[in-house]
């Protein structure tokens, strides 16, 4: 399954989360019994992903809100390549993958490059395989280049100022 394809996922599990009272593991566990075709180890890569957002939700939205909020052209276009991108929340779990990638001190119990393997990713990083999946949306490599390293600057500096 591709990148882009799990971080829907992870956007509409998210969705619903937060519009619902119940626990989120019942919610995920209901979720997932909806969607059959959906395998072990993607369920996994959506599971953690999801959890881990959760655990880190207001620092997620902060980084988000500033990466919006810089109005880069670059970071509209890919927010706009995803569908049901409601309340940001694949933009956001995207943000959680991109730091359990390039802080891994920081994102304990969160192994993406192992979790990259599982679900066959032919690429060796997320800004890769994410490259790969919107480069038929018509998203240059090098915008999405510049939207992981914005990102990955706004997270460093929040870890320098012992924000995060």
């Amino acid at each position: 399954m591709k990148l882009i394809t799990l971080l829907e996922h992870c956007g509409q599990l998210l969705n619903i989360i937060y519009k619902n009272h119940m626990p989120s593991d019942r919610l995920a566990s209901k979720y997932f019994r909806s969607k059959k075709y959906i395998g072990s180890k993607e369920r996994k890569f959506i599971a953690d992903t999801i959890f881990n957002t959760l655990r880190n939700i207001y620092c997620l939205k902060k980084i988000n809100n500033t990466l919006e909020n810089k109005e880069l052209k670059y970071v509209s276009k890919i927010n706009n390549c995803f569908q049901n991108n409601k309340n940001n929340f694949i933009s956001i779990a995207l943000v959680q993958i991109l730091i359990a990638e390039n802080f891994p001190n920081k994102s304990l119990y969160f192994d993406v490059n192992a979790l990259l393997k599982k679900i066959n990713s032919a690429h060796n990083s997320i800004t890769e395989s994410l490259a790969y999946d919107l480069k038929n949306l018509e998203v240059k490599p090098e915008e999405v280049k510049s939207y992981t390293d914005e990102i990955l600057t706004i997270t460093n500096n929040l870890f320098n100022n012992r924000i995060f």
